[in-house]
């Protein structure tokens, strides 16, 4: 999160678009023909006719104005039809009419009580439509249009599915809605929390447990950063009464404790037993920095991440993450060894060199601090928005690089040269980065094949 210097520790969210929604075939009438438990009287107040099979195949077509209109067309001719108003709520449904549609199926369920199953049934097909619109609007950048389409299909189907909930979220967080993106999340787990119908296979429980906790991460996450610190408190607490050997938990847990006033003591003895626990992983460590960060906690938050530089010496994003706490925290003087370490470790990224000159004019260094001024213009190129994955045996790491000082078209080589979890280097490939022209960009990236599990990695310039 964004720390009082400008800098960023982005904890990522990601929208989850595996696949559309698949959509009813049918939609199903509001009350089926008389058959077992159905009365003749209400078979009768649910009568199909030409008008409504026309409008029915109209909505398995995705056409609700058309459809709407027959199903008027039979209101005006026979109100009492429930059909016709199953049908008028299911297209407007549809179409994110969302106080015409409910005003529909109920008077739909008072003509013909039995119907409430087929009802829910309209209402899953319009979620999925709605679902399927905003997942297209969204992949044309239209995010306004995908909020304002996944609100109305919440609306319209409130209590079933998550994912819509969970992609609000994260379009919230990311224009900066947090109070909307908290409502979000929560009823994202209030979905989740609802019994599931059937026997849900072992994959589907897995899949429930796994959205859950990434869930409660990222609402953890925003609380702590929007100081609702009691609320993260008790979210934390619900967690560990879940799963009481959770680091990264306990380590949140503490965070907020620590940023209500007069529990300082309390959270200071939290860390000191976490930081002295044995057989702690990096990724502990690197958890705890996190939440002391996101806690706004920097000098303890440093402390956590010095134990992660430790353990990877060579990994640009732990040395990224300690110089951006220490900075975070105004500790110039232990900042300025640990940002020497880390433009080495990643020489063309501009931010990692504005850091060491903040902590070489903080320390009295003012020579050297117009000495790495005069190195940002002197880049060859520049390079941000380093990512890597890890799939099947290799390491990708892709890359933005911006025109600089090198002529449009140049040649600029790359060397990446990889970490193992014990140090070990694994292999150190290059990539040749064609410079753009001054402040255009372009994408590279580099692979490495090895199995072995990467820790961390950093690259330089091949003359």
């Amino acid at each position: 999160m964004r720390s009082s210097s400008g800098m960023m520790l982005m904890l990522a969210g990601t929208l989850s678009l595996g696949g559309c929604a698949a959509a009813a075939a049918g939609s199903g009438a509001a009350a089926p023909a008389a058959g077992p438990g159905r009365g003749a009287a209400q078979a009768e107040r649910a009568r199909e006719t030409d008008l409504s099979r026309r409008a029915e195949l109209l909505l398995v077509q995705v056409k609700p104005d058309s459809a709407l209109l027959l199903a008027q067309q039979g209101l005006l001719a026979d109100s009492t039809n429930a059909l016709y108003h199953a049908i008028a709520g299911e297209a407007q449904a549809t179409r994110g009419d969302v106080a015409a549609a409910e005003a529909s199926f109920r008077t739909a369920l008072r003509l013909a009580p039995g119907s409430r199953e087929a009802i829910e049934t309209r209402r899953e097909t319009a979620w999925k439509r709605l679902y399927n619109r905003g997942i297209a609007t969204y992949r044309t950048n239209d995010v306004d249009a995908t909020v304002a389409t996944w609100e109305k299909a919440n609306a319209i189907h409130p209590d079933a599915h998550h994912e819509s909930y969970l992609n609000l979220a994260v379009l919230y967080t990311g224009k900066g809605d947090y109070d909307r993106a908290v409502q979000a999340y929560r009823s994202a787990l209030a979905v989740l929390d609802k019994p599931a119908s059937g026997t849900p296979t072992a994959e589907e429980m897995k899949e429930r447990s796994e959205a859950r906790a990434a869930i409660r991460e990222s609402l953890g996450e925003i609380l702590l950063y929007t100081e609702k610190y009691a609320d993260a408190e008790k979210l934390y607490r619900d967690q560990l009464a879940r799963d009481s050997t959770n680091v990264a938990t306990r380590s949140s847990l503490a965070a907020a404790i620590a940023a209500q006033p007069g529990r300082e003591p309390e959270a200071a003895a939290m860390y000191d037993r976490l930081l002295s626990m044995r057989n702690l992983r990096v990724s502990d460590y690197q958890d705890i920095g996190v939440a002391l960060f996101t806690a706004k906690s920097y000098a303890r938050s440093a402390e956590a991440f010095a134990r992660v530089t430790q353990a990877r010496p060579n990994s640009r994003e732990a040395l990224y993450n300690h110089a951006n706490a220490l900075y975070a925290g105004q500790q110039w003087a232990a900042l300025l060894p640990v940002a020497q370490r880390l433009v080495a470790a990643d020489p063309l990224y501009e931010d990692s060199w504005l850091i060491l000159i903040k902590a070489q004019r903080e320390t009295g260094r003012p020579q050297q601090a117009l000495r790495s001024a005069e190195a940002i213009d002197a880049m060859p190129i520049r390079v941000k928005d380093l990512t890597a994955r890890v799939a099947e045996g290799r390491t990708t790491v892709r890359g933005t690089a911006v025109g600089n000082a090198a002529p449009a078209g140049s040649q600029v080589r790359l060397r990446f040269t990889f970490y193992g979890a014990d140090g070990e280097q694994l292999g150190a490939p290059t990539t040749a980065v064609t410079a753009p022209a001054k402040d255009a960009t372009t994408s590279f990236q580099v692979v490495l094949e090895n199995p072995a599990t990467v820790s961390g990695y950093k690259y330089e310039v091949v003359r």
